[in-house]
């Protein structure tokens, strides 16, 4: 039995962000969703940026962008940025259905009949999330593109603060300053995380109160950051450990436990990887949540490792 049927609910309530998650809105994720989709208005020239920490849930406000309808306007989603900018143009293209082969400023050509015919009854957006790995000269071109074509396409840049830092690099400058909308998804307070968490569970039926005892989810939440990645990573494991444990709902004694070896494992992982970004990766977080709490073996938890290292050396994420 997986643990959220024994909680009586009807799906696992803290999955990773997926188009067809459940969105939460807080104040900070209103604004930032505003900040999106005023690049796709007829008046705002120039691109649109938007940075917050990883799991925030900026590519979970990106795929709300895509479900909405917005009228005469046509979005490309670019959920790769490691790729080349003319093997981003050609997504685009296969995205607004052309087709380009030949030369490879063939791609350009193609997007401007586009816009040319279209006129000003639409505009196109490139949304490129996780924009902080795009190299150098990929986000040069881009920027060099999104001012050819002025208010016809707008760019949007979606990414991680350090790319906020990158774009006052001096080659950078330019790109910089076509820089029209500027918008930073902030953690949750307390309180936003006690919706938040209310909002996941409301989803499959369930509610906090239902679940959690008195205490236990501020117990986790303190623990959180307010990073709804966070979130979901302690409750997910506070509500196996609790089922594991046969508790009718998480007590304040496994929430302490759960929230005290989540922050051990950081801890761990930081002092034994102190290149890596503050921000730790998911899969190594709970393989250490995992280990701490003896849901797998030490021989297990060292191939994990092995393996997010090696993976994080061959993408130059560490």
């Amino acid at each position: 039995m997986e643990y959220y049927h024994y909680f009586r609910l009807k799906g696992p309530p803290f999955q990773p962000a997926s188009p067809n998650s459940p969105v939460f809105f807080s104040p900070t994720h209103l604004a930032a969703l505003a900040t999106l989709e005023s690049g796709l208005s007829a008046e705002l020239s120039g691109l649109t940026l938007l940075t917050g920490e990883a799991g925030t849930g900026k590519t979970t406000l990106v795929y709300s962008l895509l479900q909405r309808d917005h009228k005469r306007v046509r979005i490309a989603h670019i959920d790769d940025p490691k790729l080349s900018f003319a093997e981003i143009m050609q997504l685009v293209l296969k995205q607004m259905h052309l087709y380009s082969y030949g030369a490879k400023n063939l791609g350009l050509e193609a997007l401007d009949r586009l816009l040319e015919l279209r006129g000003k009854e639409e505009r196109i957006a490139i949304v490129v999330d996780e924009s902080q790995v795009l190299r150098d000269e990929v986000l040069q071109q881009l920027g060099q593109l999104a001012q050819r074509t002025q208010e016809r396409l707008h760019l949007i840049l979606v990414g991680q603060p350090e790319l906020a830092t990158r774009l006052n690099k001096p080659e950078l400058r330019q790109l910089n300053e076509q820089i029209s909308s500027r918008g930073v998804l902030k953690p949750l307070s307390m309180a936003q995380g006690i919706e938040y968490v209310e909002h996941r569970l409301s989803a499959q039926g369930r509610s906090c109160s239902e679940i959690f005892q008195r205490g236990a989810l501020k117990c986790l939440l303190r623990r959180s950051d307010g990073i709804p990645r966070k979130i979901n990573m302690l409750c997910h494991t506070a509500m196996q450990a609790a089922y594991n444990a046969a508790e009718r709902e998480v007590s304040y004694r496994t929430a302490k436990k759960t929230a005290a070896l989540y922050y051990k494992s950081v801890k761990i992982t930081r002092s034994a990887f102190n290149a890596w970004p503050v921000a730790m990766p998911a899969v190594v977080v709970g393989a250490a949540l995992a280990l701490l709490l003896g849901f797998v073996s030490p021989n297990v938890w060292s191939g994990w490792i092995n393996h997010t290292v090696s993976v994080l050396a061959a993408t130059g994420q560490r």
